[in-house]
């Protein structure tokens, strides 16, 4: 996170002819010497900030959809213990005590949590 605006960053883009980045303040390509006009580098930045964000917002669904995963299977785990403790009390007396479930959901809505803040984050920018 930069406490700079956009607007003062130097911000890079794929060339229009050869595809390799070049910096906003350059007017002519340092790799295959074409100029590059105000219009498309305006066009190239706005190109580069949406595919980013894209990026950024699918990154924070694949982070929501692990945390949901984690949950389901806790919650699995909940149902029909796979992972617990068997405290036996007595000959006759046994408890299963599932104790990765309670664990597993805490961790599962701290990660949704995080995706979700970062997703609503992303999609208002």
């Amino acid at each position: 996170m930069s406490l700079l605006p956009d607007d003062l960053k130097t911000q890079t883009f794929p060339c229009p002819s050869c595809g390799r980045y070049v910096n906003d303040e350059m007017s002519v390509c340092k790799f295959c010497s074409t100029p590059i006009g105000s219009e498309e580098k305006t066009a190239a930045i706005l190109n580069e900030r949406a595919e980013r964000k894209q990026g950024l917002i699918g990154s924070e669904k694949r982070t929501i959809w692990i945390g949901l995963l984690i949950i389901g299977l806790a919650l699995i785990n909940l149902l029909k213990p796979t992972f617990d403790f068997y405290l036996d009390y007595s000959s006759s007396f046994g408890v299963r005590v599932p104790c990765l479930s309670p664990i597993a959901f805490i961790v599962g809505l701290g990660i949704t949590l995080v995706g979700l803040r970062g997703y609503l984050r992303e999609k208002n920018k």
